[in-house]
Order: structure tokens, then C-alpha cells, then sequence
């Protein structure tokens, strides 16, 4: 595991540049075909996927607005004309948090699912998590994405996980007393809450195992 995610930060600027520039190329040209909604705001703005040769010429790409997704599932409910992969492909449902406005909905297939995985693990990688951890996964499960990608990452990086969600900071000590993770992931205003809530009953992290915070959100 360590090795799959050392190759990929230390990468040569070239060979990372070709890198993107591929995948670009790619999801350019799977969107222009599946989704009636990106391929008629590129043909207004004059833009084909043949158009992309050079990493720079990203900024021929249309910037996308919020309310411009909004409105496409307005008016083709319930997803919209957004998503490229076939119905038979569609997975899971996670909109987005609604913070700003009406929410947006996002259609996750196998492969989109594997490639947040993916991300994830590394992220936490990087924060420190190992196989064979226990992680304490804090984040609301549900709609919101994060949940439910720190749990498939934690799979993916062999932990073993605690899929507590939002519960009460009564149940999350309870189960660090007893489970002693090693990792809490969750949203740092919860992470703060917990910290908290342990200075105030007297608990000291290191004396229930706790090491590691993984926060986002």
C-alpha cells in the first residue's frame, strides 16, 4: 500500500502533466458524449473535445455554476441530463450539502465509487492510517459523500472500522473507552466537540489509544 501511494506523490512533473492531460481528455470526451447537458453548453460556447490538446487549453472549457446544475434538474428531474454512464451503471445517490441553496443530486457508478475510494485512502494515508488500525468514523452516514467514503476507504486501507456516524458524544466515549482507536475521522467542528468533550470528563487521549485526527468537511 505504501509503495502504490509513494509512486504517485513523487511523480515526475512531466509524466504528471501527461497524466492529467489523458484523463482530461477522456472525461472531455465520455461527458460530450453522454450528457446532453455538457454537450450542448460546449457547442454554444464553440468548444469540442478535439479542441483539448494541451493542459492549457482547459480554459476554453465554460466554467459550470451551481445554479446552472440546479436549474438542469429543474427542468429534467430528478438527476438532470449531467451524468455520462448509463443507467444500468448508476450506484448510489449523494447530493450535495444544500448549504447554498437547492441541493444538487450526484449519480456515483461502481467506478466512481472505486475512484473516491481510492482518493480517500490516500488521504488518510497521509494523515497516518495504517493497516490494521481501528478507526472510530465519526462523519454522518447517509447522503452527504463523506461517511461513506472514509468507511470504504477504511476497507481499503485494511482498518478495522467503527461506523458510529453522528451519534451522540456520550456514545463516541463510550466506544473509545471500550474499542480504543487509533483514528477519528469526522467534521472538524465535531472533531473540536469531542476534544471537548474528553478535557471536560477528564479522559486523556493517549490513554485510550487515540493518536490520530482525520477531519474534512
Amino acid at each position: 500500500m505504501s509503495e502504490v501511494y509513494a509512486d504517485v506523490e513523487v511523480i515526475s512533473r512531466d509524466a504528471l502533466h501527461a497524466l492529467q492531460l489523458g484523463r482530461l481528455q477522456r472525461m472531455v470526451g465520455e461527458l460530450y458524449e453522454g450528457s446532453g447537458f455538457y454537450r450542448e453548453k460546449w457547442r454554444r460556447a464553440g468548444f469540442a473535445p478535439e479542441d483539448l490538446r494541451r493542459l492549457e487549453d482547459v480554459s476554453r472549457l465554460p466554467v459550470v455554476t451551481k445554479q446552472e446544475l440546479r436549474e438542469e434538474q429543474l427542468a429534467h428531474p430528478p438527476f438532470g441530463r449531467l451524468m455520462a454512464a448509463p443507467k444500468s451503471l448508476w450506484r448510489e445517490v449523494h447530493p450535495s450539502s444544500g448549504t447554498t441553496g437547492r441541493q444538487v443530486l450526484t449519480i456515483w457508478t461502481d467506478a466512481d465509487i472505486e475512484h473516491i475510494t481510492d482518493f480517500t485512502a490516500r488521504f488518510m494515508w497521509g494523515f497516518g492510517v495504517r493497516p490494521g488500525n481501528v478507526v472510530q468514523n465519526a462523519f454522518s452516514y447517509g447522503l452527504w459523500v463523506a461517511g461513506m467514503a472514509a468507511h470504504y476507504a477504511s476497507r481499503r486501507l485494511g482498518c478495522l472500522n467503527i461506523p458510529i456516524g453522528a451519534q451522540p458524544a456520550s456514545h463516541q466515549l463510550r466506544l473509545m473507552r471500550e474499542a480504543r482507536p487509533r483514528v477519528l475521522t469526522a467534521t472538524p467542528s465535531f472533531g473540536l466537540f469531542l476534544a471537548e468533550t474528553l478535557a471536560r470528563e477528564g479522559i486523556d487521549p493517549a490513554e485510550i489509544g487515540l493518536q490520530i485526527g482525520a477531519f474534512g468537511g
